[in-house]
């Protein structure tokens, strides 16, 4: 498959909300290196395809935008340059090594010698062209919450589960069931290979959307490390497979769209209960507690935070 790159040279101030529009782009995950002092070079991927245009046509209104906002513009105008999968992951061989995240979890290729500890659990992950090595905050952050709340037995589901890392970590967690899915047929197939790879093929199971929500059902614990926009979108389907007191773990949302997503999560019947920060990202753990949907409230905050689609 051939992809575009998306390189975006930007002042060090912006690196947070160019990265962020990028997401919204689609672009399944990002690479940050500075340039120089104040200077950062973002780069995104994008499959070359139908959608590669509108979505460049979204992305270029956005980043035109920083002005509005406050934000200095870009350094120089957004660069692509066309590459084929296998040159992409052979470029994240070189930066991608161990790390540790919360107490016990480590994150490892597998082209990476690691000797763990007894009480590290290790996971095995090939992120190929999908978002989730561990080293984004937002990943971070969510794997933090997972080991704080989940409790062996439970029920798990993983909504854009990327690299499948989320779902992973549930399953060494000790998750009695994990359902995962993705918009996209390439994440699914490399969380497919990831959850191979870690051997808990009798843990998680990778669906596409609608059959997700048609085997997902009664769960303990939902995650979802997505952007704001389809966080709202999604909150009350999220609600429908949530059993009684159910947790739902969210990330993917800049701190200028906290109160947002907060609020739409308490009109689906959510109750946030707990707010963790790193850097400009936000997480927000919330329980279930089955309230009937305040479907204005829900139409009101899409009305000021659209989902993607309607950008």
């Amino acid at each position: 498959m051939r992809w575009i790159e998306i390189a975006i040279t930007c002042p060090a101030e912006t690196e947070e909300a160019v990265n962020y529009a990028l997401l919204q782009a689609g672009c399944g995950g990002t690479q940050i290196e500075e340039v120089e002092e104040g200077v950062r070079l973002i780069r995104g991927f994008l499959p070359l395809n139908d959608a590669l245009t509108p979505r460049l046509d979204a992305l270029q209104q956005h980043l035109q935008r920083f002005p509005e906002f406050g934000l200095p513009p870009l350094c120089q105008p957004i660069a692509l340059h066309p590459i084929d999968e296998a040159d992409w992951e052979e470029a994240w061989k070189l930066h991608f090594k161990p790390m540790r995240i919360g107490n016990r979890l480590v994150i490892t290729p597998p082209w990476e010698a690691f000797d763990a500890t007894p009480d590290e659990i290790v996971i095995l992950l090939e992120p190929g062209m999908a978002f989730g090595t561990g080293s984004h905050p937002t990943t971070r952050l969510c794997l933090q919450a997972l080991e704080t709340y989940l409790q062996p037995g439970m029920r798990v589901a993983d909504i854009g589960t990327g690299s499948g890392i989320l779902a992973i970590a549930a399953g060494k967690l000790g998750a009695a069931q994990v359902f995962a899915t993705d918009i996209d047929s390439l994440p699914r197939q490399i969380a497919t290979e990831n959850v191979a790879r870690n051997g808990l093929e009798t843990v998680i199971t990778i669906h596409p959307v609608p059959q997700f929500y048609e085997v997902a059902h009664h769960c303990h614990l939902v995650v979802a490390n997505i952007v704001a926009n389809t966080i709202i979108e999604i909150a009350p389907d999220v609600a429908r497979i949530c059993a009684p007191e159910a947790l739902f773990i969210t990330s993917g949302i800049v701190e200028e769209h906290e109160n947002l997503v907060g609020e739409a999560l308490e009109a689906a019947g959510f109750t946030v209960f707990e707010t963790r920060h790193e850097e400009v990202w936000v997480c927000l753990v919330a329980r279930y507690t089955a309230r009937p949907s305040d479907e204005a409230t829900l139409q009101r905050i899409a009305k000021i935070l659209p989902p993607l689609a309607e950008l």
